[in-house]
């Protein structure tokens, strides 16, 4: 739709109008089985062009509450993209008999284990029973949900995550059987009383998160059992571990990064008991400097692609923001819940949305934070046929990747070629450290069991005190390292400095 025919569409539009791709008749087809009289298809609701996308901007902020309060999300699962879907559609020719149940007739007993994790598998190697009784057993693939809808190609895309989160049902049509999911269950046509509902609970525990955030879901470490039971520490690490989902999928436009999330980001506000001003370019004000902490995968070699956006492309967010790289991140939410001291004071962080307090953002977002800073110098050395960052401070140490020490060195872009080998410009920003040695260090007689840093670079033809995020630092497994001591090392370290830093 657009400003030149939304006057023609509102007349009336006959379902076998070529304008109907074969994916909105079958749209349609479903709504009118389900005797559902309207249905939201978003090229049909919105305008595509002719408004220099203001309508696209409006509807985009309350795409969350589209999802929210529909009857039913109709998805395609299957198809690898949008002109495969609109041309193939929903609908596939598929064989009857994937769909009936596979069922086992056997004289044997299954350990509680094997039961309990309903792996039927081990079936034919479990011990028989001369005297036992003849018993029905449904062999089921562990993995058919996720191999049909978690891991099909359309919930790969980043805009789909909150598509699937928000809404209470969706059908999915995949190539061998339809799904049903909500907020209660799965089903699907092998199994359509959601049963052995015990294969699907982990695929789905977090599809119903609203109202519903518990350890359990989140599957928290013992680490963090001292605020198991604080709402908003669970609502945090639910989180952490959404956007970690989201960074992995895919999206056309590099832009959206922040507005195909502001539906679940809404919801999540009301979790936290949080206002959407709380919300900064995918951080919440109320968790900044654990929100600080996130990282990009370890990948050591040569080749690839930028994860951050160039200067001569939209911006996307500042720095400090996960939503600054394009590829999956992650942030380690377990050090919530271990005793630690905070080495940093985040001031002032200033952020101005487009349109949406929890979409795009304009350019020219920062924060201040306030610590102690420490100089040092970043190499990129091959070692096993690979290329490996090794930080160097002062004279205190090195953190070398192969060694074993306890640290890990995680720029937030890879090596290219062509990039310089060394950085003598870098500035660690030391941000937590534990405050308790755990068990295995006091068996071994270990120091300091952690300690998480920023590095940062300064920004070309800026202020002195203002910098750019380059990577993080932070703790690899258990062990002790002389960086531990950086306020004690005195002259062995590279002017450390107590400061407000500006990162944009």
């Amino acid at each position: 739709m657009t400003t030149s025919n939304i006057q023609q569409w509102h007349s009336g539009i006959e379902q076998n109008d070529d304008r109907f791709s074969t994916a909105f008749r079958d749209a349609i087809t479903v709504c009118r089985h389900l005797s559902i009289e309207h249905v939201w298809i978003d090229s049909l609701c919105i305008l595509q062009s002719g408004d220099g996308g203001q309508d696209w901007q409006r509807e985009a902020a309350r795409m969350g509450e589209v999802y929210k309060y529909a009857v039913v999300n109709i998805a395609a699962s299957s198809v690898v993209d949008g002109e495969q879907g609109l041309k193939e559609g929903f609908f596939r020719t598929r064989d009857p008999a994937f769909v009936l149940p596979n069922i086992v007739t056997a004289s044997c007993d299954l350990d509680k284990q094997t039961r309990r994790d309903g792996v039927m598998g081990d079936l034919v190697n479990a011990a028989r029973k001369g005297d036992a009784e003849l018993t029905d057993y449904h062999v089921v693939p562990l993995n058919q949900f996720s191999d049909n809808v978690l891991d099909a190609p359309l919930n790969q895309r980043a805009w789909v995550m909150q598509e699937r989160h928000l809404s209470p049902r969706i059908l999915h049509f995949t190539s061998r059987q339809i799904f049903w999911e909500c907020n209660e269950t799965v089903c699907s046509e092998t199994y359509p009383k959601a049963d052995p509902v015990e294969l699907f609970q982990r695929a789905t525990r977090t599809k119903a998160f609203l109202g519903r955030i518990t350890a359990d879901k989140l599957n928290l470490s013992e680490a963090a059992q001292p605020r198991l039971n604080d709402p908003q520490f669970n609502a945090q690490n639910l989180w952490y571990a959404l956007v970690a989902r989201y960074s992995c999928g895919g999206l056309t436009k590099t832009r959206d990064k922040l507005i195909a999330l502001s539906g679940v980001a809404r919801e999540m506000a009301q979790c936290m008991g949080a206002s959407e001003n709380d919300y900064v370019a995918g951080l919440w004000r109320h968790d900044i400097l654990y929100g600080l902490l996130w990282k990009t995968p370890t990948i050591m070699g040569r080749g690839g692609s930028r994860v951050r956006p160039g200067k001569d492309e939209p911006y996307q967010s500042p720095s400090w923001s996960w939503a600054s790289v394009n590829c999956p991140v992650t942030v380690n939410y377990r050090l919530h819940g271990t005793p630690h001291d905070v080495l940093a004071v985040v001031e002032t962080v200033h952020v101005t949305p487009k349109l949406d307090p929890l979409g795009e953002i304009l350019p020219g977002a920062y924060l201040r934070i306030r610590g102690t800073t420490y100089k040092a110098r970043l190499r990129y050395v091959e070692y096993g046929g690979r290329i490996w960052p090794e930080l160097s401070i002062g004279l205190l140490s090195k953190i070398q990747p192969w060694g074993k020490g306890s640290f890990a060195v995680l720029p937030d872009e890879r090596f290219l070629d062509g990039d310089d080998r060394q950085r003598n410009d870098i500035r660690l920003l030391p941000m937590l450290q534990s405050k308790q040695k755990s068990t295995i260090q006091r068996q071994r007689s270990e120091s300091q069991a952690w300690l998480v840093m920023l590095m940062l670079v300064p920004t070309t033809g800026k202020a002195t005190d203002e910098y750019e995020r380059y990577g993080i630092v932070e703790p690899r497994g258990n062990g002790s390292d002389s960086f531990l001591d950086l306020g004690k090392a005195g002259k062995m370290v590279s002017d450390p400095r107590e400061e407000t830093v500006t990162i944009v």
